[in-house]
């Protein structure tokens, strides 16, 4: 992700009173975790599993401290049980920023099966989501957190290759 999109999505989290980011990497989304960890405005949690950082954004939940995910989409596949009953039953709010996987301009193979079911598994989910492709979207991050906090449960941006070189 370049430096500029990295400061603008670090600082639309902090417009929004996010205090606690967990992640996983994942290659596309690193750049943005790293930025993240060296900023003292939030307190970063590095996971070992995707489904700890559900668990860990929905304690600072309860706790009352505002939490975002960041995780490759092959992570929000991974944590979809988690995300069903844990947030979506409780109404637990959360904004997960991941990559936008398996577009014409990724070229991992194995990564192709992750953009076919992505975006169908978060609708079947219900979980409202965004690509995010271009400079201009990235103020839509704090508008997010608020959708996300409003609708009590779970909202993804899914940030293509682009916005993430």
């Amino acid at each position: 992700m370049s430096d500029p999109s990295c400061a603008s999505i670090r600082d639309q989290l902090a417009r929004a009173n996010v205090k606690l980011v967990a992640s996983l990497p994942d290659d596309w989304v690193s750049p943005l975790i790293q930025a993240i960890d060296r900023d003292s405005r939030f307190m970063h949690v590095p996971v070992a599993r995707e489904a700890e950082i559900v668990g860990i954004c929905a304690g600072a939940f309860f706790a009352g401290v505002n939490a975002a995910a960041v995780m490759g989409m092959a992570g929000v596949l991974a944590s979809a049980h988690e995300l069903a009953t844990l947030n979506l039953m409780h109404g637990i709010p959360l904004l997960i920023l991941t990559s936008l996987r398996g577009q014409l301009t990724d070229y991992r193979v194995y990564q192709v099966i992750q953009g076919q079911v992505g975006i169908p598994v978060l609708d079947a989910l219900g979980i409202p989501h965004w690509a995010i492709e271009r400079p201009d979207q990235l103020d839509e991050v704090a508008q997010a957190v608020e959708h996300s906090r409003i609708i009590k449960k779970p909202a993804a941006l899914c940030f293509t290759r682009e916005m993430l070189r």
